[in-house]
């Protein structure tokens, strides 16, 4: 591990901890807030975890409370070995397993590596697997820049260029004309194709095109009025 990603993780860590550590909480405060801190998920640099533990938030503390901001930081291991012991037909193999399910986690693509015999049992490691996805350019975060910049090349270029309709079947309601009976309620949403900022949407009994005008009527109201109106409401009908 080079020392920018050590500094990167000790920082975030660091991050984690600040408003316990700026602040005199009594020990029942102190482990009410590591456990709101506990429920939110991060991008943790050098893993493809996002969540961290009470446990591993207490350990954080009390390192920082003994050595202080360097005391955060990972211990400096040689893990070059640990790579150059696995076949690079087995790594080939784990890229591949990657790209063909990228929600795969590492722990599942380690698992099939073994169930399929091509690396014993406990050889290769989470961490180590974890920081060859990195190095390779296959880490979920990764992935992850990789699809947005994907559905960035179709967004159009600027605010209003081109908006899209859309409808949605939720869940039926009591109807307003009979309390014995139920309707299904439909969502009708207009979205800015370049913002994703969505122009109006509006929940209805009906899946009909004058329900569509009403959403695009007040969105115009709101917003302007786009270049391009994609009205993607297939089941609709014209009656009224």
């Amino acid at each position: 591990m080079d020392e920018t990603l050590r500094n990167e993780i000790a920082a975030f860590r660091f991050g984690l901890i600040a408003q316990i550590v700026q602040r005199k909480l009594g020990p029942g405060d102190k482990y009410a807030l590591l456990r709101e801190i506990a429920k939110e998920r991060y991008t943790i640099p050098g893993s493809e975890k996002s969540t961290v533990s009470v446990r591993s938030l207490e350990r954080y503390l009390i390192a920082y409370e003994e050595g202080g901001f360097e005391a955060l930081k990972p211990k400096a291991r040689e893990k070059k070995g640990s790579l150059k012991t696995i076949d690079s037909a087995v790594l080939e193999h784990a890229i591949a397993l990657r790209k063909e399910l990228p929600s795969r986690s590492v722990e599942q693509i380690i698992r099939i590596l073994e169930l399929e015999e091509e690396v014993p049992l406990g050889k290769l490691k989470t961490r180590t697997l974890s920081r060859y996805f990195q190095e390779q350019g296959w880490s979920r975060r990764d992935l992850g820049r990789s699809v947005r910049k994907a559905f960035k090349q179709f967004e159009h270029e600027a605010a209003n260029d081109c908006w899209q309709a859309d409808t949605q079947h939720t869940l039926y309601l009591p109807d307003p004309k009979d309390s014995n009976k139920r309707k299904k309620a439909y969502l009708i949403a207009i979205i800015d194709d370049h913002s994703r900022r969505i122009m109006h949407a509006e929940f209805f009994y009906e899946e009909r095109y004058p329900r569509l005008e009403r959403c695009m009527h007040k969105a115009i109201l709101k917003y302007g009025t786009p270049k391009i109106f994609f009205g993607i409401v297939t089941a609709m009908t014209n009656s009224s």
